[in-house]
């Protein structure tokens, strides 16, 4: 089995929810990054990257990555207001060489399961993409295999890596799991609950 990191995409402006969607806090007390961090650090993802930006590092958004007992690395990308693409690319480009496959995680999906994050982990390939598939629905996080690397460092605009997943269909899988966590994501202030 391939070591396998985690991309989390912690860079976004909230503005659907109206403040740092980043800081708010669930009902646990944990706020939404700490709480999807936290799942990632139970699963057996190596280490962990965090795309974000320098607005949200001053408002101390990040400042939860400290407590995690895993390697995590803060990379603050430069041009964030251009679209998710942008920072999933900065974060690709240092992705560590040990890596085999990198999970792409949302920020604000708290809701995963880390056998989820493990199930992926275990059926990842350097030659794969893997989608996790709740109830026919596709979802989060997204494991690439190595030989996608250089594609994502290449990704631009607010689409993330969907343009590497439309080159790539024939190399794509997609993995049924039975977690709703994976299209549960934080979106406005009533997602809390």
């Amino acid at each position: 089995m391939p070591t396998v990191g985690a991309i989390v995409l912690a860079a976004g402006f909230s503005r659907r929810f109206g403040s740092v969607k980043l800081n708010a806090r669930l009902p646990g007390g944990h706020s939404v990054l700490e709480q999807s961090l936290l799942k990632l650090q139970a699963s057996a993802v190596s280490d962990i990257i965090v795309a974000g930006r320098q607005e949200l590092a001053a408002l101390g958004c990040y400042d939860c990555m400290l407590q995690l007992r895993k390697p995590c690395r803060l990379v603050i990308t430069e041009h964030s207001e251009l679209g998710m693409g942008h920072s999933l690319a900065e974060a690709a480009k240092v992705i560590p060489e040990h890596w085999g496959a990198a999970l792409v995680c949302l920020a604000d999906m708290p809701y995963i399961n880390p056998q989820t994050v493990d199930k992926l982990i275990k059926h990842s390939r350097s030659d794969r993409i893997i989608v996790p598939v709740y109830q026919e629905h596709r979802g989060h996080p997204v494991c690439f295999g190595a030989d996608f690397f250089l594609e994502i460092a290449n990704s631009q605009g607010d689409s993330g890596a969907r343009h590497v997943l439309g080159r790539h269909v024939t190399r794509t899988e997609t993995l049924e799991v039975d977690d709703p966590g994976i299209i549960k994501d934080i979106d406005r202030p009533g997602d809390l609950e």
